[in-house]
């Protein structure tokens, strides 16, 4: 994996960027994972940051909603992906399962174990 980039608000931005133009490139939804991957972290620490939760670098309640901090983007990018693969399941034949399944273990709300 890439050297993590939760850092650099820069670093952050582009690899947001990258994910996103992975996704249109190949017609899908954006993901937490390939986000993860672009940002050069695992996919609970995208979920952290998203949520403001204990060791999401500068999270919080305030940070979360403020766009230019490092948590406030990936917090906006989580969102985005959640729209989008909501999105995806609307428009496409995507099969049903899947579908819920991606949402359900990306917010967190599934039994699945790592």
């Amino acid at each position: 994996m890439a050297r993590p980039k939760l850092i650099d608000p820069v670093a952050v931005d582009e690899a947001i960027n990258q994910a996103r133009q992975w996704a249109q490139d190949h017609k899908v939804a954006m993901t937490v994972e390939r986000l993860a991957v672009a940002l050069g972290v695992d996919r609970e620490t995208v979920i952290r940051y998203a949520r403001g939760e204990p060791n999401g670098g500068d999270c919080d309640a305030e940070t979360r909603e403020d766009t230019h901090t490092i948590c406030g983007m990936i917090s906006r990018a989580y969102d985005e992906i959640a729209a989008s693969q909501a999105e995806y399941g609307m428009t496409n034949d995507y099969h049903m399962v899947q579908f819920c399944s991606k949402i359900t273990i990306s917010t967190g709300t599934g039994s699945r174990q790592s």
